[in-house]
Order: structure tokens, then C-alpha cells, then sequence
């Protein structure tokens, strides 16, 4: 109903509500109150769909019957998880590769340990050394270093059951913070230094970070789509899918209901 309507006296009202699936009213799960209100119990990502309502009243200035038709589209939706992807740079003494392979792993290491208690995961996706040639003159070797900050319980981890699965966004962001504090902790260090320079360190000032939204295979994002809700998952409509972790819906011409997770 809508609100000029519900402040209105309607004589005999009688809502009949049409459902994306008829027998979603058949079994229970969704069905109308005597007032013409529709419940839906227990909602799932296949209860979404169009729902429209056929209200016929009697209006009572002109005592007259009426007929109005409401539609309202009604979408699944999970709140989206973070990871972080940061970017930085090492002053390096060679590169070595033996040399690289050893001093990342090593990094890797410190930060897993750093964020264990928050259940959470620094990998490292990508790195490179290469020679700078610096404005004052000379050459420097510097590691180019892409890591991913992200949660370790499950995807399939729907439910809050525990640490693992609650609070996820917050205990990344957590872990996110610890580590961008290192970071600076050895810029300061390397800064209020008055020995020689070692011959590894960070170069302050070169992180950078990067929020990422995943979603659960069969939703997605879509700020276009969904403005109210911009960075919510949003189950995936008929001719789209999502079948891994990313943030959106991709088109599939063989997807006939709300959140496939595999296009055929």
C-alpha cells in the first residue's frame, strides 16, 4: 500500500498478492495477514523476484470501486567481506633472486605472526627488484613487493559461528591497521637512525592501500544497479552468475534464477 494510501478510510479492501514462485504461498514460507500485509519467513536468495499486489477498495468520497497494482522488486543481499591489498617498497642490496626469495618470505613470515591472533592472512602476490636511477645520481636496487591482506575462515563461512566467521571486515581492518603501524614503526626507526643505513629497509612514504569487496559466489556488487546499497552483495539476477569471490555478477545467457554460481 502505499503511503497516501495508508492514511486514507478504504472501504472492503482486498489485496491478492502475486509471487515470483505461486508456490512460495502454498508452502508456507510466504502469505498474507488478514490486513492484506504479505510475510515472508525465513527469506532466501531464491525468494527474490518481483512481487506485485492487486489491491481493489471502495473509495468512500466518491463510493466508488477502485483497482491499483504495486510492484516491488525484493532482492537477497549479505553484507560484503574486505581484503586490503597494500603496496610498498624495500631498499635492497641486490637482486639477487636467491637473495629476494628469502627476504620476502622472511616479511611474509614476520606479518603472518603479527596478525595470527585475528585469524587473518598476509600473502604476498607479486614482487619485482628493480635498479632506480636516482635524481642526485647514483644507482639503488629497490623491491617492488603486492601483498593481500585478507580473512583465513572459509568462504562458504555464511553463518556467524564462532571467531572464524564473526566480525570478519572488522578483524581484517584490525589486521590491516597493525600492519600499516610496522610499516611506519620502521620508517621512524630508519629515519632517527645515526648508523649506517642496513642493507634491506623500508622506504617510507611508499605504502599505499587498496579496500577490495568480495562477495559469496551467487551475489555480487552493483552500484548502478542497487545506489541505496552500494556495497552490498546482492544476489545475482536471472542471466548473470558469480561463481568465485569477486565482487560482481558476469553475464550468462543460460542462468534462469537468482544466485547461479555456474554458467553452463
Amino acid at each position: 500500500m502505499t503511503h497516501q494510501l495508508r492514511s486514507r478510510e478504504l472501504i472492503d479492501p482486498n489485496a491478492i498478492w502475486t509471487t515470483p514462485h505461486e508456490s512460495d504461498l502454498e508452502g508456507g514460507r510466504v502469505f498474507t495477514k488478514s490486513s492484506g500485509t504479505l510475510v515472508i519467513a525465513n527469506f532466501t536468495q531464491n525468494l527474490s523476484g518481483l512481487y506485485s499486489c492487486n489491491l481493489r477498495y471502495i473509495d468512500p468520497t466518491i463510493y466508488t470501486e477502485r483497482e491499483i497494482v504495486l510492484r516491488f522488486m525484493v532482492y537477497a543481499y549479505q553484507e560484503s567481506f574486505l581484503s586490503f591489498e597494500l603496496s610498498l617498497r624495500y631498499h635492497m642490496g641486490t637482486c639477487i633472486d636467491t637473495f629476494k626469495r628469502a627476504f620476502t618470505e622472511g616479511l611474509s613470515k614476520i606479518l603472518n605472526e603479527l596478525v595470527l591472533d585475528l585469524s587473518c592472512d598476509v600473502s604476498i602476490l607479486h614482487s619485482e627488484c628493480h635498479i632506480i636511477e636516482l635524481p642526485q645520481g647514483g644507482l639503488q636496487h629497490q623491491l617492488y613487493i603486492k601483498m593481500k591482506v585478507s580473512d583465513l575462515s572459509p568462504l562458504s563461512s555464511v553463518s556467524c559461528s564462532g571467531m572464524n566467521t564473526c566480525y570478519r571486515n572488522e578483524r581484517v581492518i584490525e589486521a590491516k591497521n597493525m600492519i600499516n603501524e610496522f610499516f611506519f614503526t620502521q620508517e621512524e626507526a630508519i629515519e632517527q637512525s645515526t648508523e649506517e643505513l642496513p642493507m634491506f629497509y623500508y622506504i617510507g612514504g611508499t605504502l599505499t592501500v587498496e579496500s577490495v569487496y568480495h562477495c559469496f559466489p551467487g551475489f555480487g556488487v552493483d552500484q548502478e544497479k542497487h545506489p541505496r546499497c552500494p556495497d552490498c552483495c546482492v544476489v545475482c539476477s536471472p542471466g548473470t552468475y558469480s561463481s568465485s569471490s569477486g565482487s560482481s555478477c558476469e553475464p550468462c545467457a543460460s542462468s534462469v534464477a537468482y544466485g547461479e554460481q555456474n554458467c553452463l
